[in-house]
């Protein structure tokens, strides 16, 4: 990112609007700042560079890169303007035991303007669940944003990221858009307004007392956190008054746990393939017929405001 002439930065804008590319960062953990805004400026995923490559550990590093890489070069994206930014309830008495089973930032539409499909909930909503994977950061940003300050529900979130940038993610959300965004911690009880989002590998899930509980089991399906156990949990706490969202990712990831959240009278939102940068979970939701509504990402945050109304 630190680079002579023309910085990281400004190289991501100029080529997401003359031709727009697949970018991937390959940075140290402890710049994920900057990282964030780099994704901000349009790469589509951060990377921890290997701190030798003559061991074990820097080898294995080295190989994910070029996976991810390989990956990465089949995603299509779309041209960006080069816009300039700085830089800088059935309780759940075993928590655990579903673990194992799985193994361009722009202006929302004013909501009087707004087309959205209408649809009467079963019961009032208390939470909301999101997941997301590739292009997440910004399409968080962008739900976030749009929902504002004050949402009156609290908020959890799964994020696939390569481990030592969790935190780095939390702190370029909060101040991007300046609202309770924090890391999910053990035995905290959601509150209304606030942000909570899965730690570095942990599994973030809801215990039997509806307080946040964090899960070192293994990984599913290469994940942790997975978005699977977020939303079965938060559909035996919660049922009919949960609200599932699933964001922009490859993979199917939280389908089986959508699926436990359908059955328990919740509500789902996929976004749409148009606004997604990998459109393989939400697609995976959508064909399993579990989302009540498909939308574009500009419209995510204007719905659930309108659903929380």
């Amino acid at each position: 990112l630190i680079m002579p002439k023309v910085d990281g930065f400004e190289a991501i804008r100029q080529i997401m609007s003359r031709k727009p590319t697949p970018i991937v960062v390959v940075t140290a953990a402890n710049d994920s700042q900057n990282s964030f805004d780099a994704v901000k400026a349009g790469a589509l995923e951060v990377v921890s560079k290997p701190t030798s490559v003559n061991t074990p550990e820097g080898a294995k590093t080295i190989t994910a890169i070029l996976e991810k890489a390989k990956i990465m070069s089949g995603v299509k994206v779309l041209t960006r303007k080069a816009h300039i930014f700085p830089t800088s309830s059935g309780p759940l008495a075993q928590p655990d035991k579903f673990l194992n089973s799985f193994n361009e930032f722009d202006t929302p539409m004013p909501r009087t303007q707004l087309r959205l499909p209408s649809i009467r909930l079963s019961s009032i909503p208390k939470i909301v669940a999101i997941a997301s994977s590739t292009g997440g950061p910004p399409a968080l940003s962008k739900v976030l944003t749009h929902i504002g300050k004050g949402f009156p529900l609290p908020i959890l979130i799964v994020q696939h990221i390569t481990p030592g940038f969790g935190q780095g993610l939390i702190s370029w959300l909060a101040q991007t858009i300046g609202s309770h965004i924090v890391e999910a911690k053990e035995d905290t009880l959601p509150m209304s307004g606030y942000t909570y989002i899965a730690p570095d590998n942990y599994h973030l899930l809801m215990d039997i007392k509806g307080r946040i509980k964090l899960s070192s089991a293994l990984p599913i399906k290469g994940h942790r956190p997975s978005a699977n156990p977020l939303f079965e949990s938060v559909a035996q706490y919660y049922g009919p008054s949960a609200i599932g969202v699933v964001l922009t990712g490859m993979g199917d990831d939280g389908v089986l746990g959508m699926k436990v959240l359908k059955q328990a009278g919740g509500f789902c939102i996929a976004q749409d393939e148009a606004s997604s940068v990998v459109y393989g979970m939400p697609k995976a939701v959508a064909d399993a017929g579990l989302a009540d509504v498909v939308l574009g990402l500009n419209s995510i945050g204007s719905y659930l405001l309108k659903l929380v109304s």
